[in-house]
C-alpha cells in the first residue's frame, strides 16, 4: 500500500491529493484515508491551494486544513467531522449536505458558502444555525442563506412579494411568518460579534 505507519509531510498529503483530484478519483483517496486513519496518520493540508476543485463526497475526516484556498471547491456530501479549517478560505464553495460536525470553523471565510442541509452539530464558528423549520437557515456575519437562497440582510429585507413568491410556491406566507425572527435573530448575531 501507498501508506506506511509514521508522519507523512503536508506535500505528500497534498501530492496524493492532487493525483485523486486530477483523477477524478475521489474513491481512491478515500480509500488512503481510511489506511491513514487506520494507522493513526492525520491529514495535514495546510495551506494548500484547492481553488475550485471537485470533491464530491470525499473524505477528509480529522484533516488540517488550516488556512487551505478552498474558494469555488465542490464539497458536496464531504465528510469534514472534526476537521480543522479555522482562516481557511471557503468562500462561494459547496457544503451541501456535508459533515461538519465537531469542526473548527474559526475565522473560516464563508461568504456566500451553500451551508443547504450541512450537519453542523458541535462545530466551532461564527455563525447561527436554525432548524426545524420548512428550510434550514444559516445565519453568518453579513449574509442570511434559507434554504438554498443566499442574500445579504438587506437584499432579505427588500425583496418584493413576486421575488419571494418566485422562490418557492410556499416562499411568501412562510416569509411572511418568519420574516421579523430572522431579521431578530440576525440583529442579535451582528450585536454580538461587534463586541
Amino acid at each position: 500500500m501507498l501508506i506506511m505507519s509514521g508522519e507523512i509531510m503536508n506535500n505528500n498529503h497534498y501530492q496524493l491529493l492532487k493525483y485523486c483530484i486530477d483523477n477524478r478519483n475521489i474513491k481512491l483517496w478515500n480509500e488512503i484515508k481510511k489506511e491513514c486513519d487506520e494507522y493513526g496518520i492525520i491529514i495535514d493540508l495546510r495551506y494548500v491551494d484547492l481553488n475550485n476543485v471537485y470533491l464530491e463526497n470525499v473524505d477528509l475526516k480529522n484533516a488540517i486544513l488550516e488556512d487551505a484556498n478552498l474558494r469555488y471547491a465542490n464539497l458536496w456530501n464531504a465528510n469534514l467531522e472534526k476537521a480543522d479549517l479555522e482562516d481557511a478560505d471557503m468562500r462561494s464553495i459547496n457544503l451541501e449536505d456535508a459533515n461538519l460536525k465537531n469542526a473548527d470553523l474559526k475565522n473560516a471565510k464563508l461568504f456566500n458558502t451553500n451551508l443547504y442541509n450541512a450537519d453542523l452539530r458541535g462545530a466551532i464558528w461564527d455563525g447561527i444555525q436554525i432548524v426545524g423549520l420548512k428550510w434550514c437557515i444559516i445565519i453568518i456575519k453579513n449574509q442570511i442563506q434559507i434554504g438554498c437562497k443566499i442574500h445579504s440582510l438587506k437584499e432579505w429585507k427588500n425583496f418584493t412579494d413576486m421575488e419571494i413568491n418566485e422562490m418557492n410556491e410556499n416562499a411568501l406566507d412562510w416569509w411572511k411568518q418568519n420574516k421579523e425572527m430572522i431579521i431578530y435573530m440576525y440583529k442579535n448575531f451582528e450585536n454580538k460579534i461587534k463586541k
